[in-house]
């Protein structure tokens, strides 16, 4: 497989403990109970988050591909690999042994377009992801474990070592009182508390309490999608029950490399969901639980 063009950017690295204090006294505005902590991390396999790492470290963020290889017209030749992804960290020099993310599915070997939450060891030759997609014929929501290695278009990954006493941010928030989301609220604030400066995280959070709206991108529109218009009315918006676990990843500045600037994937296996993240349906009663490491570095990969 060729060598994928790439730019990597050192990010800017606050102590923890300036992210806690900053992040405790200020996501007040968007929610009325906030707790921060730095703690070890926790192993994630477990309620609430149920998610195939145990373990999160400081990492670094790559960003493939982006939404201009999909709109207005998927570029079908834009197929790319995990193992890839993770063969440039040893050039990079970043941690690799896991990584995990938010992308579009594999579509040449699903046979159609769809969402992807992926997630794989490096000691592993498969990986632990799943998908969701849309039967056209009802308009419904499917779901699928899937082994594959492969995503398409774009994706949006963490990767880092899995320590395990990692020291890590976790964030819990209940009562959203803004239209903002759980990840804009951080963004905006990091983004004043730091500014001018690209602060990036990556993590894991759980949305229980409350329903979630997310999308599922459809199959591949037979029309250009030529403005906002169109892609809202392409994709298809669900309710999704509650107890949720999203892989996300997010910056509070772009340094020039036309980042996309939050992307959350989450999904729910007992109850066979998965979508795009957008925002909590029940404000009074919702509860997150997030844990975020810092990305030491976010590459750009392969950029339209």
């Amino acid at each position: 497989m060729k060598q994928l063009p790439l730019k990597a950017v050192e990010t800017f690295q606050p102590s923890l403990k300036s992210l806690k204090t900053a992040l405790g006294e200020n996501l007040t505005q968007y929610f009325a109970d906030v707790n921060v902590k730095l703690e070890p991390c926790p192993d994630l396999n477990e309620s609430p988050f149920r998610f195939p790492i145990s373990n999160i470290s400081k990492g670094a963020i790559l960003d493939v591909g982006g939404p201009a290889n999909l709109l207005p017209t998927p570029n079908k030749s834009k197929k790319y690999s995990l193992e890839q992804l993770l063969d440039l960290c040893n050039i990079l020099h970043v941690p690799n042994e896991i990584i995990f993310g938010s992308c579009a599915g594999p579509f040449w070997e699903m046979g159609k377009n769809s969402e992807m939450v992926a997630c794989k060891k490096s000691s592993s030759t498969e990986s632990d992801s799943f998908l969701g997609y849309v039967d056209e014929s009802s308009d419904g929501a499917r779901f699928k474990c899937s082994s594959s290695n492969n995503f398409g278009l774009l994706g949006n990954f963490f990767v880092c070592s899995e320590e395990e006493e990692s020291t890590i941010l976790r964030i819990k928030a209940k009562t959203r009182l803004t239209n903002e989301n759980f990840t804009n609220a951080i963004r905006n604030v990091i983004s004043q508390n730091f500014p001018n400066q690209v602060v990036s995280l990556g993590g894991v959070f759980s949305v229980t309490g409350s329903q979630t709206n997310c999308h599922v991108m459809p199959d591949f529109s037979q029309e250009p999608l030529e403005n906002d218009k169109m892609v809202q009315d392409w994709l298809n918006f669900y309710e999704f029950d509650e107890s949720m676990t999203f892989a996300s990843v997010l910056h509070s500045h772009d340094p020039g490399l036309n980042l996309r600037m939050e992307h959350s994937h989450g999904y729910n296996e007992e109850r066979k969901q998965l979508g795009h993240y957008h925002y909590d349906l029940n404000p009074e009663t919702v509860e997150y639980d997030g844990v975020f490491a810092l990305a030491t570095k976010v590459v750009r990969i392969d950029m339209p």
